[in-house]
């Protein structure tokens, strides 16, 4: 990680490191962060696009990418330069105030591109290995299935030199066999002017025999040109090649059969070993498209990293970005099929989507006003209750500003709540409204909602505190009331007792018990006075309520 804010980037860290990641490293310079790059090799580098300095965050990320591959993932708070980002080429961006599950998600897919890029070279060398041809056998047969001219590898691979091979019947070279009598027809539908393909396993060899009309100058056919291939030894290589990458290869021929899977493949659809797709037809065994709507041959689409199905033993649909490229292979139209598992990425979508469904079931069955605000006060959201109590639509709410729905005093509050947001994260603030001779109170929390986005967006939660604010009123007046009926009752009681012991002590004597009586109860009624005094100080620091008459927020 390459940030200068080091506080952010140690709060990143630990969400990353919670998710299953490793991060070495956090450096707070361009020039450590290429130092850091060459000594660790990291898998991916995520780096603040806002970061000043020389380099700065951008030319760090453009440096990083050209001269060691590694794929960035921008940071940004919002004052990113989008042309100069572009110029960087990044795998994925996110905002400073990302929560956990946007991180995940973008760090995800940002390896998985990478990934697959990364498969996709592998492939092409790959293929390179595989285009390095053996010797191939070729034999010139005549119209009367003579061999007239044969090479030195077909004949080693009969066994007998090319002279002695030179004017035998190919029939009796190849004997009589179910692969005998094919190769005879084949040979027929070439000397008809057809090219003919023919594939055959004969124990462990892996034989391909390519079968091409000769033509005379005017274009009679004289012969045809068999070109034997013995894959045996190349197969056995590049199937260890293409078991080892980590996903998904399948190869399909121009009749859309399939003729190699790998490991990976086998693995996604459950399959045993490669016997069990080998010769099938691709649409029948791979995929759910119907037989004459493949989107390669059929519709002739491009695939590159496109969201498909693939089909396993049971039945199941398996989602998968799939790429197809088309290549040749001694002269044979082929199709090469890279696909890798997308069912995470999927499930992780799906649950965001859930996600938002549940906080809207929330937010719309709250009796509180929940409405989403720009940081300009242009309103994103309203729930239903908000939309209730001003008497608007959801459709005539969107893209107003606040002022359209309170007083100037009220959206000065509001604003400046916004302002505070802001600086220093959350407010909460008391506001009064007034409808003719009604008040209403609310109590109103606002907070910034991270959605990754260039425009941060801020959720403000005003509840409804009118009955607590006037129990409050009420709670003040009648412990007023009580205090001052505390004090009316121990005077005259006081000057009673004074009275009687002057002019007859024993009398005062026996109403002494019923004066203390009386005393007793005032004292109770000033502990009712301290106990509701502690509840008005309660309500008052929970609810923020402010006294009666004061106005505003």
């Amino acid at each position: 990680m390459v940030d200068d804010n080091v506080e952010a980037a140690e709060h990143l860290r630990h969400i990353l490191i919670s998710s299953g990641y490793e991060v070495p490293e956090i450096v707070t310079h361009g020039a450590e962060a290429t130092k850091a790059a060459e000594r660790l090799s990291p898998e991916l580098m995520i780096i603040n696009a806002d970061m000043d300095g020389d380099p700065d965050g951008v030319q760090t990320a453009i440096t990083i990418g050209s001269r060691y591959s590694i794929p960035v993932v921008f940071l940004s708070g919002g004052g990113i330069d989008s042309e100069r980002a572009v110029s960087a080429t990044p795998y994925g961006y996110m905002h400073r105030n990302s929560d956990p599950d946007t991180v995940r998600v973008v760090v995800a897919f940002a390896l998985n591109k990478y990934r697959r890029e990364q498969g996709a070279k592998e492939h092409e060398k790959t293929l390179n290995k595989l285009l390095d041809i053996p010797s191939v056998g070729i034999v010139l047969i005549d119209r009367t299935y003579a061999v007239r001219s044969i090479n030195q590898e077909a004949a080693r691979r009969i066994n007998r030199s090319a002279d002695d091979l030179i004017g035998t019947s190919i029939e009796d070279l190849i004997g009589r066999d179910p692969f005998s009598e094919d190769l005879l027809e084949a040979l027929k539908e070439s000397f008809s002017g057809k090219s003919v393909t023919m594939n055959v396993e004969i124990g462990e060899h892996w034989i391909e025999e390519i079968l091409c009309p000769i033509r005379d100058p005017i274009g009679n056919i004289t012969g045809v040109a068999l070109y034997i291939y013995n894959f045996s030894d190349l197969r056995r290589k590049y199937q260890e090649l293409l078991d080892a990458l980590p996903f998904g290869i399948v190869i399909v021929n121009h009749n859309k059969v399939i003729r190699f899977v790998n490991r990976e493949a086998l693995n996604l659809m459950k399959r045993l070993s490669p016997a069990e797709l080998s010769g099938k037809i691709c649409y029948e065994a791979l995929c759910p498209a119907d037989k004459d709507a493949c989107p390669i041959f059929d519709r002739h689409q491009t695939l590159d990293r496109s969201e498909r199905i693939l089909v396993d033993r049971f039945g199941n649909h398996i989602p998968i970005l799939k790429s197809v490229s088309e290549f040749k292979f001694f002269d044979q139209p082929l199709l090469l099929e890279s696909f890798i598992d997308y069912s995470d990425y999927k499930m992780a979508e799906r649950s965001i989507r859930e996600s938002e469904e549940k906080y809207k079931i929330l937010a719309e069955s709250s009796d509180d006003i929940i409405l989403m605000t720009s940081t300009h006060g242009e309103i994103r959201y309203m729930n239903s209750a908000g939309l209730d109590y001003f008497g608007n639509t959801q459709c005539s709410v969107i893209g107003c500003n606040l002022k359209s729905f309170f007083s100037g005093d009220l959206t000065e509050h509001l604003m400046e709540g916004i302002h505070q947001v802001q600086e220093q994260g959350t407010t909460d603030f008391l506001i009064r409204t007034s409808e003719g001779e009604e008040s209403r109170w609310f109590n109103v929390h606002i907070r910034p909602v991270p959605l990754g986005s260039d425009a941060e967006l801020l959720l403000a939660v005003a509840r409804d505190m009118t009955m607590y604010q006037e129990s409050v009123i009420s709670l003040e007046k009648n412990m007023e009331k009580l205090a001052i009926l505390n004090d009316e009752i121990r005077n005259p009681l006081q000057m009673i007792l004074g009275t009687v012991l002057l002019k007859d002590p024993d009398l005062a004597e026996k109403i002494q018990p019923f004066l203390s009586e009386i005393d007793e109860l005032v004292d109770r009624l000033d502990q009712g006075w301290l106990e509701s005094k502690k509840v008005h100080e309660m309500l008052k620091k929970h609810y923020g309520l402010f006294e009666d008459g004061q106005d505003g927020r």
